[in-house]
């Protein structure tokens, strides 16, 4: 499923990095942002980078427009949305 946010970055979670499988180094940048809508709704999201460290990264604070794709995935008999940006615009 593809959607698009648009507002603030409220808060930059710790970053977590690792090695892959194949043994390239990721890491991996979530984020909280809230809408503009009447309500402010919030939403966490997550960039990430399998050729070293994310090159751009997001501050609290920048108006963005995010591009995005929900998935779902289980793990031991429990189900989790994942939110992966893949095209962010700094307005």
């Amino acid at each position: 499923m593809k959607c698009e946010i648009e507002g603030i970055i409220t808060a930059e979670l710790p970053t977590v990095s690792g090695i892959t499988n194949s043994g390239k180094t990721f890491e991996k940048k979530e984020y909280i942002i809230q809408d503009a809508d009447k309500y402010h709704k919030f939403m966490k999201f997550n960039m990430i980078s399998f050729d070293g460290p994310i090159e751009d990264p997001l501050h609290v604070g920048e108006h963005v427009k995010i591009r995005f794709t929900v998935e779902a995935r289980e793990s031991k008999e429990k189900w989790f949305n994942d939110v992966k940006a893949y095209s962010v615009v700094r307005l």
